[in-house]
């Protein structure tokens, strides 16, 4: 699927082995996915975005960011909590890989509408659930 925001485009596309919950459908989830990058703006600016300027630097490719993004639930047409989507920005798109249903807001967010990560998921992740801060 091709993903726009002005004069920028990039590829969207979700992975077959799409990891999510126990009790969600991979396709009801992957369809609520696609549905948020076309209907949020912000999404779609900041992903169009990554994408571009990583073509222009790349020249070839080779160079990835993670990504993550904190949605309130029923933006996605789930019940009360928050959605975290995992995904990878390179050159020639967006490419989901994560999905995760969250109780809570992650420590240290307010509350907005969309919240966008970048840099290294899984090590501040995993230092978070150590307890270690950064």
């Amino acid at each position: 699927m091709k993903l726009n925001y002005g004069s920028r485009c990039c590829e969207f596309y979700t992975e077959e082995n799409l990891r999510v919950p126990a009790g969600y459908p991979a396709d009801t989830v992957a369809y609520a996915i696609r549905r948020l990058f076309q209907t949020e703006e912000r999404v779609r600016y900041d992903c169009t975005l990554r994408s571009v300027r990583l073509r222009l630097i790349a020249r070839g490719g080779g160079q990835e960011q993670r990504v993550r993004y904190v949605v309130p639930a029923p933006r996605m047409g789930f019940r009360c909590g928050y959605c975290e989507i995992d995904a990878v920005v390179d050159a020639e798109g967006i490419r989901v890989q994560a999905f995760r249903k969250r109780r809570a807001l992650p420590a240290g967010q307010q509350e907005e509408a969309v919240h966008v990560f970048a840099g290294p998921i899984r090590k501040k992740a995993k230092a978070e659930r150590n307890g270690e801060a950064r």
